[in-house]
């Protein structure tokens, strides 16, 4: 005869945010944008219009930051700045894939999705 306990206790927060890519004051904002994350201290984190300039990538800053894993996928690029989205994971990253999304015929923005897969206390997120 097996034993079995009771239910185990479990809490996944996640949160997503666009921030906004590099608009406004955008020194004055990137300070404000991980010490909210830092407050919210949540398991995965889905960031959209995420900026990457090829020196730099503002998901790993954050990552590294917050002590997280990531992946990150760019939609586009012009004039060597980069645009896209990123998943950050208390959890080790275990798979991902992404998938470009049909434009809209006003904008000439990009866009895509962002698939992670993630190693949870619990199993696979």
């Amino acid at each position: 005869m097996t034993e079995t306990s009771g239910p185990i206790d479990t809490r996944l927060r996640v949160v997503s945010w666009n921030i906004w890519w590099r608009y406004g004051p955008w020194e004055e904002r990137r300070p404000i944008i991980e010490a909210a994350l830092e407050a919210l201290d949540p398991d995965v984190i889905a960031l959209q219009e995420v900026w990457d300039d090829g020196a730099a990538n503002l998901a790993a800053e954050l990552a590294q930051a917050l002590n997280r894993t990531h992946v990150y996928q760019g939609a586009e690029k012009r004039d060597g700045l980069g645009f896209g989205n990123a998943v950050l994971s208390r959890w080790p990253i275990t798979r991902t894939d992404w998938r470009p999304l049909p434009g809209h015929r006003e904008s000439e923005e990009e866009r895509c999705v962002l698939y992670a897969e993630l190693d949870g206390p619990r199993g696979p997120l």
